[in-house]
């Protein structure tokens, strides 16, 4: 008795240590900057040697801690801790409310998050809404700071369903799907305001000849290099991707890895600032205009007449939709029909997404497909180029990288490169002789500023 007594003696004290490390002023303390610094394993500042000692008696066997060298008590004990902390004080919330936070974020139902909140996992669902609020405030007081300076705004439309389990309340019924818009700033990297400047922007547009193709949209000849080792890669990466024989060491030499070109510092993160959903759909440009006078003059307080003539504004490309509308075009150039060889109609047939046959299909379904035709003609080239009767055969071989990069370009030249019209070539369709023996002149010319590369000249014949 006399040792159990000084043992809990011993625990009792360090409880009250450890508890009061974890004490937080209710779910309000629990600020963006606290989440992105807090870890599961750093929030033990005042370890309790003691009851985790006990702990680890009752969680591990003298075998398994000799043997087992896979499974680690050292987790489940942390989480123990802090139940027993949460069960001593309803203040040592910390592990709580980010679990609770996590939880929600996962998609958890409310029942699951109030059965994990009685077993001391979690605070209830109704703090778990209170410390959201708290952090939508926060969120949206760093967008309005963010908002007044170089920033990128970005926005989408969003589909909200509600539960099939709503009270009907006549025309007061929520709608089943609610349509509305979500919108993100993001902090210009190496922004200059100087370059966004409306008055030298509408000048230059005043004043401008028109665009030549050699000199405005025509790539360097390194541009062009570069995008022919980029295609090497991604056909060798189908092959790596689909035969799982090929060493590891080949698959990650440094040779058949993507060259970066303008890279950011590996520890940048992009900072993102979400703005509340709002109602307004932006299926108009009337729509278009009330949601960005909601945004900007509603919920970021910005000047109502710069906002007006949209002085802040200078129109970005969209990637998202330029990809989307590429993929459509795609389609509809190249459907066909199901009884065309080749045609995307046969692969569809040919892969039971019949889905696909409409004017516009679901965007993502029809990038997963065009992509896995792709990869499926690439890799029947790899079969017929490799020089063996099989791929893992030919992974037994054990082929350097300059031979798969040989390869690569092998089946670039004779695979993916779009056939020859049955009419002239593009130099002439341009503008005639005058224009082809400018654009020869202008290789001549790159050619002479990268005179020490080594990359094949063939390139300039797909590059377009």
């Amino acid at each position: 008795p006399h040792v159990v007594g000084a043992g809990c003696t011993m625990i009792s004290t360090e409880m009250n240590t450890f508890t009061k490390s974890l004490s937080v002023v209710g779910t309000s303390a629990i600020t963006t900057a606290f989440i992105d610094s807090w870890t599961f394993d750093s929030s033990i500042n005042h370890p309790t040697p003691v009851l985790r000692q006990f702990l680890l008696t009752a969680a591990q066997t003298e075998l398994a801690k000799e043997k087992n060298k896979i499974k680690n008590p050292e987790k489940i004990l942390n989480a123990v801790v802090r139940q027993l902390s949460y069960s001593r004080s309803n203040r040592s919330m910390e592990f709580q409310t980010m679990f609770g936070l996590f939880l929600w974020c996962t998609g958890c139902q409310r029942q699951t998050i109030e059965a994990l909140h009685q077993c001391g996992l979690s605070i209830s669902y109704a703090g778990v809404c209170t410390a959201l609020a708290h952090l939508a405030t926060q969120c949206l007081a760093l967008a309005v700071f963010i908002g007044a300076l170089m920033h990128v705004f970005c926005y989408d439309n969003v589909n909200i369903s509600t539960s099939d389990f709503v009270e009907q309340r006549g025309s007061d019924t929520p709608a089943k799907v609610t349509s509305g818009t979500f919108a993100v700033l993001y902090p210009v990297r190496n922004g200059v305001p100087e370059h966004m400047l409306i008055a030298p922007i509408l000048t230059r547009y005043r004043t401008a000849p028109q665009l030549d193709f050699n000199r405005d949209l025509r790539p360097s000849l390194e541009q062009r290099k570069s995008f022919h080792s980029q295609l090497k890669i991604i056909i060798s990466k189908v092959l790596f991707d689909y035969c799982d024989k090929f060493d590891s060491d080949l698959c990650e030499h440094q040779s058949l890895q993507h060259k970066s070109r303008r890279r950011i510092p590996d520890e940048y993160i992009t900072l993102c600032f979400p703005i509340p959903v709002s109602t307004i759909p932006e299926a108009t440009t009337k729509d278009n205009i009330r949601f960005h006078d909601h945004v900007y003059l509603v919920k970021l307080g910005r000047n109502i007449s710069t906002l007006s003539t949209r002085q802040v504004f200078q129109l970005g490309f969209g990637l998202f939709h330029a990809c989307q509308t590429l993929v459509w075009a795609l389609l509809h150039n190249h459907r066909g029909v199901v009884s065309q060889v080749g045609s995307l109609a046969y692969f569809f047939e040919l892969m039971d997404k019949t889905r696909l046959g409409s004017a516009k299909p679901d965007y993502h379904t029809l990038l997963y497909a065009l992509t896995q035709i792709f990869d499926g003609l690439i890799l029947n080239a790899w079969r017929q180029e490799c020089g063996y009767s099989s791929l893992e055969e030919f992974a037994s071989s054990k082929p350097n990288p300059t031979q798969i990069l040989d390869l690569s370009e092998k089946i670039l030249n004779n695979y993916a490169v779009p056939l020859e019209q049955p009419f002239a070539p593009w130099k002439f369709r341009l503008g005639g002789k005058a224009k082809a023996a400018e654009t020869e002149e202008a290789d001549a010319e790159d050619e002479e500023d990268n005179n020490t590369s080594t990359d094949p000249c063939s390139i300039e014949d797909y590059a377009y």
